[in-house]
């Protein structure tokens, strides 16, 4: 029996010692991490920032104190375009001074707008108004205005007959081209008429302001171009023009100095004018005269004179012609003659003027 009680002691002690090692523990909830700094290269001398919202953006002009740009807005002008008898004109051009444009919807109404800075005052502009069959019309308007009403009358009607100065028969194809003569600011592309007819004649509305300019160019390359003829048009009855169409032929021009001496490389320019026009002998280059596109003189053929002061150009065997001569050094001249005053077995003899 005392072995029996000494083995239940002794497992009553093992048991003990079990459940000591066994024994549960107390469950800690977990650290909350501490904020880490960014990643990167540390600043030196100083501590790290903490973590925290950031500052608004500021623009680079506040950085210097200098105030920002006012933004742009959107000006407009609008209006309409009407017939002679109120009926809307659609699909009319409308060009602004100011580089705008736009066209007429079915109504005959248009609207035009551009970028203005705030507090800049409404600026004047001119408005051109184009349309097919129809006269060129030019109106003054300002920005932010509407209701403008521009009346586009119809184009003046003209005909034209054209025939060989040399023969006298009719030239069948040709070009016809047409430009305004006014001193108008704004004014359309020049209008060209293309003509094929066995009796050289040619009837359509000019689509141009009227007075006009009128020259023609034949198809065949025999013909030099016409002179440049003044045409008043009518919107009721057709204005005829008959034109001699010359054909090219060689001239000697032969230059000289205030002492008769024969001046080499001198410009020499043959030109074509509409009549009552006055050639500005100071003019220094070619390049600076205007063409009949543009209201003023036409550049018909030109040439540099040799060791013995002469040139030959190519000129028209018809109609007055200007020759104009320029030397850097030896001065200009300007002379207006007829094709008469060219013989082909002559030379014209030009004096340069400082």
């Amino acid at each position: 029996m005392l072995r029996g009680v000494v083995v239940a002691v002794v497992a009553l002690s093992a048991a003990a010692w079990l459940l000591r090692w066994f024994e549960p523990g107390v469950v800690q909830p977990p650290i909350p991490a501490e904020p880490r700094a960014p990643v990167g290269p540390p600043r030196s001398g100083a501590e790290s920032a903490p973590v925290g919202p950031r500052p608004p953006a500021r623009s680079p002009g506040a950085a210097h104190g200098v105030a920002a740009p006012p933004a742009l807005r959107r000006v407009s002008l609008e209006g309409e375009v009407v017939s002679d008898s109120g009926a809307p004109v659609t699909m009319a051009w409308i060009t602004s001074t100011d580089g705008g444009r736009t066209r007429t919807d079915e109504h005959g109404r248009f609207r035009l707008s551009r970028l203005s800075r705030p507090g800049e005052a409404a600026g004047l502009t001119q408005l051109l108004v184009t349309a097919s069959g129809r006269e060129p019309t030019l109106v003054e308007a300002r920005w932010g205005a509407r209701g403008y009403r521009v009346t586009s009358a119809p184009a003046g009607l003209l005909s034209v007959e054209v025939v060989d100065a040399a023969t006298g028969r009719p030239v069948e194809a040709y070009r016809a081209q047409l430009v305004t003569a006014s001193e108008a600011a704004l004014r359309p592309d020049p209008v060209v008429l293309e003509a094929d007819d066995e009796l050289g004649r040619l009837e359509a509305r000019a689509e141009v302001g009227s007075p006009a300019l009128l020259r023609v160019v034949a198809s065949e390359a025999v013909h030099a171009p016409s002179a440049l003829h003044r045409v008043t048009l009518d919107r009721t009855r057709s204005t005829t023009v008959r034109v001699l169409l010359p054909r090219w032929i060689e001239r000697t021009v032969t230059v000289s100095d205030g002492q008769g001496r024969p001046v080499a490389g001198a410009q020499v320019e043959l030109l074509t004018a509409p009549p009552g026009l006055t050639v500005d002998a100071a003019t220094p280059v070619a390049s600076s005269w205007r063409d009949h596109a543009d209201s003023r003189a036409s550049l018909l053929a030109n040439g540099v004179t040799d060791s013995r002061g002469c040139a030959i150009v190519r000129a028209p065997s018809h109609g007055p012609v200007t020759l104009r001569v320029v030397h850097p050094e030896s001065g200009s001249a300007v002379l207006r003659v007829s094709a008469r005053d060219l013989a082909a077995d002559a030379s014209v003899a030009l004096q340069l003027q400082r």
